[in-house]
């Protein structure tokens, strides 16, 4: 009996001596972000929403296929959090890279109404891009890049992930941490033209296609049915079109202000030899 009482005070002594030692101890506590966050966007939903791929950038957005009033375009992607969702707004870093970017802010786009913020009561955050158009779009591609990097709100622990969400289907893997976008005017020339719109206009060029279009009212799309039954663009309207292309030019020149074409050998919008603009008023004869 007495043992058990030496065993049951030893055991109690140990205790104390146990409590009063970590009552002295210093314990580092972690004082970090405790929410990660990072860049997914998706690229395509099945019937309920669902997300099946997603994309670390986006590329060939046009104005080709936009009628002369558009003057600009908008396109956004998510920067998503991690952990708890928290009652006050938490900025996050993130940044146009200067050495990846071909795009010049305030010209070819804008990113006015952002506040790159996870809002409170909120898990993610839109970016929202302002394409801006303009005629130095017209024979480039630009692009924004963008990197986002971890700060006192936020670490990033996922630095990858597959661009499918059926993780047994084989497929890229994309990062996290940044996110572009390639954009421009992108006009190429429609096969319709190569076959039968030399004879009346010439090799084609971006600033002729745009400068018949205005003048025919004239778009992309008509240009991708062309010669179907019951569209606008037909073989059997190119002789009109190149006159009243041929008109306008001329009309250009002789009032002293020509069209000028920088694709053409001339400098000047010319047509096919049975349509030919007289500029020499303004060529200098050669030797």
């Amino acid at each position: 009996m007495k043992l058990n009482n030496i065993k049951i005070a030893a055991l109690l002594a140990g205790t104390v001596f146990m409590m009063t030692a970590c009552s002295h101890e210093e314990i580092d506590l972690y004082s970090g972000p405790t929410s990660g966050i990072f860049i997914q966007q998706v690229r395509t939903s099945d019937i309920y929403g669902n997300p099946q791929t997603y994309q670390e950038g986006e590329t060939g957005i046009t104005f080709a296929t936009s009628g002369p009033n558009v003057t600009g375009k908008v396109t956004s992607f998510l920067v998503r959090s991690m952990g708890p969702v928290t009652d006050y707004d938490r900025p996050y870093d993130l940044k146009v890279v200067p050495e990846e970017t071909t795009a010049v802010e305030g010209v070819d786009y804008t990113l006015e109404g952002n506040e790159f913020c996870i809002k409170a009561g909120e898990s993610t955050d839109k970016v929202t891009i302002t394409m801006i158009r303009h005629s130095g779009l017209l024979q480039k591609t630009v692009r924004v890049y963008f990197k986002l990097s971890p700060n006192e709100h936020f670490d990033m622990p996922i630095t990858e992930y597959k661009n499918s969400s059926n993780w047994t289907v084989a497929g890229d893997t994309l990062k996290t941490d940044h996110y572009f976008i390639e954009f421009g005017e992108n006009y190429t020339c429609p096969s319709y033209w190569n076959s039968f719109g030399k004879s009346y206009f010439g090799d084609w060029t971006v600033n002729k296609y745009l400068t018949l279009n205005d003048q025919m009212g004239w778009s992309v799309t008509d240009w991708n049915y062309a010669g179907f039954s019951g569209y606008k663009i037909a073989l059997g309207k190119f002789g009109a079109a190149a006159k009243i292309l041929q008109t306008y030019l001329q009309g250009q020149a002789d009032a002293g202000t020509p069209v000028l074409d920088p694709d053409d050998p001339s400098g000047y919008m010319q047509l096919a030899p049975n349509y030919l603009v007289d500029y020499g008023a303004y060529l200098t004869p050669q030797d």
